[in-house]
């Protein structure tokens, strides 16, 4: 497959057979962050936005070493500098899904020693 010069797509990436397991590995990825994210932050929860927000960053991840790799085996500049970029963006969405999930956790009504008895 040639891969684009223009912007990439990750769904483009999924049509290619050599990403399906950066593909897998995202998926590990987002279960286990977003796991990591409601037991570390989240009081036990994850909601639904930062669990967005961590699947969209882990499928950034993914696409990052993708490229990283292929860069490496082609030498091409450009592949670098995409990788580099997704790589950004994923930080940037872990950071976005931390910081949401804290706000709901915080946010949340607690419960009262008088409801548990």
């Amino acid at each position: 497959m040639n891969i684009p010069t223009d912007t990439p797509r990750i769904a483009e990436l999924a049509l290619d057979d050599r990403f399906a397991p950066y593909q897998k590995a995202a998926a590990e990825f987002r279960r286990e962050h977003t796991a990591e994210l409601a037991r570390l932050v989240g009081g036990g929860r994850c909601g639904p936005g930062a669990a967005s927000m961590v699947a969209s960053a882990a499928l950034q991840l993914g696409a990052s070493r993708f490229y990283f790799d292929l860069a490496a085996e082609t030498g091409e500049a450009e592949l670098f500098d995409r990788a580099s970029n997704f790589a950004n963006d994923s930080s940037r969405s872990l950071l976005a899904a931390h910081e949401l999930c804290a706000r709901e956790a915080k946010a949340r009504p607690k419960k009262s020693a008088d409801a548990t008895s």
